[in-house]
């Protein structure tokens, strides 16, 4: 059977203990976090994401976690560790859409902007 034919496994633990923020700075680099997420969901291909493995309702929490590990430089725009502000993004999309168009997981987004780093 083919990769595409695969059903997508369970996750072997539930998503919102695959890091929680005591372990957050344990991954240092791509590779780290690589296996960590092949070894939660059985599967991982940066290149080909699959939906199911980022459920909507993890995505709030995933992004409350993000800000509280940025850790902000004085000028704001790079930042002192390594990180992808990707939760930056889903903020800013959040923001500019009326909270009856975005579903209801992710209203918490809109709540997430006041979390900014520095803020």
């Amino acid at each position: 059977m083919s990769l595409l034919q695969r059903k997508p496994r369970p996750l072997k633990r539930d998503s919102t203990s695959l890091r929680d923020d005591r372990e957050g700075g344990n991954l240092t680099n791509a590779k780290q976090t690589e296996q960590t997420l092949r070894q939660a969901l059985g599967e991982y291909d940066k290149t080909r994401l699959k939906a199911e493995h980022f459920p909507a309702d993890k995505l709030v929490l995933a992004c409350q976690r993000a800000a509280r590990l940025d850790k902000p430089t004085k000028k704001k725009k790079i930042p002192a560790t390594n990180t992808s502000r990707v939760y930056l993004l889903w903020q800013a999309i959040a923001s500019k859409a009326a909270k009856n168009q975005l579903p209801v997981a992710l209203h918490g987004l809109l709540d997430a902007q006041h979390t900014k780093p520095g803020h």
